[in-house]
This record gives structure tokens, sequence and C-alpha cells, in this order.
């Protein structure tokens, strides 16, 4: 199927592993059941999302600034906010900017005498990500993110470093779970840049898929996946720390290199075991339950109903992504394949059913997207194609095809209502799908 791209927004530093984005396909969309059925992603949208994440980092700025929080977001630094000019001239290569506050340094080039070069890891809005060999430690492959020398980029890497510093102590303190998220190994500033060393893991499930043409996943795998995922929540969950950004792109194989076998009879691709090892990253949007929230979070694709409705939002908006994961490693394609709220919950309705009339009626929004029945006005509103869109949009009970565990799974995790929704130790408890003995 034709790409319908995802957007972005709600993220402060974006994952260490996010790839660069490719040429546009110039693929059009079309309805689900041509081509094949497959819905790609285009990555001209993937930049069109970035300039939703930037516009809101300057609402959250704003907002943080009213509200007198600003100077709380100002997280004291490792290394005590030194600039550590003295390092400036211990490798010439090193300075190496743009005007946009980019990082420039190339292959072979050393960040702090330490961190040798070797590859790109990610580009996006924040900075770069860099593979590195660390000299001090046997030329031990790391992660290196080195954010742009802009300030609001700065503050909202040194908050991620903090997150990540809770979640890899209560990890190490023998929390189940939280070995699945990144571990954060260091952190410093370098000539005005901000970087943080994360653990060296493989390639984002996104890029794998996009690299093997989007074969979907086979059960094996799919549930081996989902269930190493909601043990990753069930842990961040019990910190009560929302991650906010679950997507393809934020959860990577733990190892580097690992190759596809060749597909089976229904033309999906199951992972050795050890293969489908996962790490959860991207904290740079994890917010604690109790602290003052955006109103929008996540990549558009994985939002949860209840922040389009702009009803507030807690650790359930996870479990909706995490479905949402779910359903696109069994298929290869996106769930809800959309850029328009309007659209969007017109999808949803459409497959998991209608949305609670109590639901609807609590949102600001309700006349704006729904009639007097709290049924979409999608029909009135959309476009043709759009409208064509929706009317593809399978029932969940299709797109489960005749896997009632798995049915079962998404059904919990895709319910509309955050107080209904299925939490990721009642689902990793009582869903047969996610039984090891599976």
């Amino acid at each position: 199927m034709a790409s319908r791209g995802r957007d972005n927004a709600g993220s402060r530093g974006g994952g260490y592993g996010r790839s660069q984005r490719d040429e546009y396909r110039g693929e059009q969309r079309s309805s689900r059941g041509r081509d094949g059925g497959r819905r790609r992603r285009d990555d001209e949208d993937r930049r069109d999302g970035r300039w939703d994440e930037r516009r809101h980092e300057r609402r959250r700025d704003d907002e943080d600034r009213r509200d007198g929080r600003w100077d709380e977001r100002r997280h004291e630094r490792r290394d005590d906010g030194d600039r550590r000019e003295e390092e400036a001239d211990e490798d010439p290569g090193d300075v190496r900017d743009d005007s946009a506050g980019h990082y420039e340094g190339a292959v072979g080039a050393t960040i702090r005498g330490r961190y040798e070069i070797l590859g790109e890891a990610g580009l996006g809005t924040f900075g770069r990500v860099v593979e590195c060999a660390d000299r001090e430690a046997g030329r031990r492959r790391v992660a290196l993110k080195v954010v742009r020398r802009i300030e609001r980029y700065t503050e909202s890497a040194a908050v991620e470093a903090e997150i990540l510093r809770d979640v890899n102590r209560a990890a190490a303190g023998g929390g189940a779970g939280g070995g699945l998220c990144v571990k954060l190994l260091d952190t410093f500033e370098f000539q005005g840049h901000f970087c943080l060393v994360f653990e060296k893991a493989g390639t984002s499930l996104y890029d794998f898929l996009k690299g093997h043409d989007y074969a979907p996943f086979g059960p094996r795998t799919v549930r081996a996946v989902s269930r190493q995922l909601l043990e990753a929540l069930r842990f961040l969950h019990g910190l009560r720390l929302v991650h906010t950004d679950l997507k393809l792109e934020n959860v990577l194989l733990r190892r580097s290199g690992v190759a596809a076998p060749p597909l089976d009879d229904r033309g999906r691709i199951e992972l050795a075991d050890g293969d489908a090892a996962i790490v959860v990253i991207d904290f740079g949007g994890a917010t604690y339950d109790d602290e003052r929230k955006s109103s929008i979070v996540n990549t558009r694709q994985y939002r949860a109903p209840e922040v389009i409705l702009n009803l507030g939002w807690s650790t359930p908006s996870d479990l909706w992504s995490a479905g949402c994961i779910v359903a696109e490693l069994g298929r290869g394609e996106l769930l809800f394949a959309t850029h328009s709220n309007t659209e969007h919950l017109a999808l949803i309705e459409r497959c998991v059913g209608p949305f609670p009339r109590a639901l609807v009626a609590k949102s600001r929004y309700a006349a704006k997207y729904f009639d007097g029945d709290a049924r979409s006005k999608w029909e009135a509103v959309l476009p043709r194609d759009g409208r064509d869109h929706v009317r593809a949009m399978p029932k969940l009970r299709d797109y489960c095809g005749r896997d009632d565990h798995l049915h079962m799974l998404l059904a919990g995790l895709l319910t509309i209502d955050p107080d209904a929704r299925l939490s990721a130790a009642d689902a990793l408890e009582k869903c047969p799908f996610l039984a090891l003995d599976n």
C-alpha cells in the first residue's frame, strides 16, 4: 500500500537510533486491499513530522515560561555545566559546527579525546547520533548522542538524562523489565554540545521492516516482542513514568546485525529467539505521572484517543501505543495511517467500535468531531479520498483473522476509554497470546 507517513509531536530529544530520512517515495495514498494490502510510510512525511515536533517544542517552552516552571527544567549537569574548553584543543577535527548548532565531526574524529567516531547512527531535530569506539573501555562500541548547541535542546537532553538515571538505578535494583530500557553510560558537555553516551544496540524495528520490504513478523516473533514491550511498560509504569513516544523507531533489536531468515509460506519473518530481544529507547518525552503535562504527546499514528480529544493522559496512553505497535508488527503496516484528527478518530471508530458518549461529552472538541450520538462526522467532513480510506479500514476482528488470543490482547490495549484499557501488568497476567509456553 502507499505510504501515509507519520507525524511527530511531544518528543523533547528524539531517540538515539532514529535513522536518516530517505528520499520521498512518491507513492500515492490508496485504500486497503490494493497493492498487496500494505500501507507504506513515506519519508517525506516523516520530515514533515519533524516540523510538528519543533512546533510542539515552542508551545511547551512558552507554557513552561508562563507557569514559572522554566527554571525547574534547568537541571544540574553531570559535569557541573563545565564547557571544558581545554577539550577543544585535544582533536583539531572536533571543531565542526554549522550555523544551526549541529556537531559536524566526521568519521575518525574523536570527542572528548575518548570517543572515536566510526559512523552515523541517527539524525534528528535534536542533533546527531554517532557510533563510536570508547578508547577507555577496550574500544567498546557505544552510541553517542550529540545534541544541537541550542538552549532548549540542551535543557531537554539534561531532563532525559536525569530520567534515564532514575530508570537505570531502578533497573539495577532488580526491577523486572528494567533491563529492557536503554542504558545511559555517561553524559558530558563538549564544545557547547550536551552529549549522552548509550549502550550500542541494533537497528530499530521500523528500519528492520523497511529493510525487508515491510514483510510482517510471524506470530512467534510478534509474541516475543510484544511481551518484552509490555514488561518494559510494567516496569516504567511502576515508577509512575509515562514514555509518551512509543513507536517502531523507538524499539530496537538488542543485537546488531540480525539477519532475517527466509520468509515462511505466508510471507512472514520469524526471528530466532535470541534475535527477537529488544530495548526501548528515546526517553526525551518521558514524563512522571504527577508532573505537569503537555497536552499533545506521541507520534500521530500511535496517539491515544484521550490525547486527541484533549482529555488528559496518563500511563494508559502508552498502552494504546503498544497496541498500535503489536498490530503493526503482524501486518507490516501502520494500524492507523492518518494525518488528521477527524480521519484518525473515524479510523478508530471503524476499527474498534463507537466512542463512549460519556467520554466524548467531556471533550471540548466533541461538537467538532462528533454528532449528538457521539458518532464521528467523517462522512460529512472528509474529502473523497479520506472517506474511501476510512471505509477501507477493517474491523479489529478482521484485522486479527482467526487468532482469538491476539484479538483479546489488541481489544484490551485498544479500548477507547483509558480507564477501562488493559494495563501492562494485566495484559501479561491475563492474555494467553503472551504466555511463555505458546
